[in-house]
């Protein structure tokens, strides 16, 4: 689903952040 994939890509941009 896009709603998971752009969770999923947010959590790695926090991690990173």
């Amino acid at each position: 689903m896009v709603l998971k994939t752009t969770i999923s890509l947010n959590s790695l941009l926090t991690s990173l952040a």
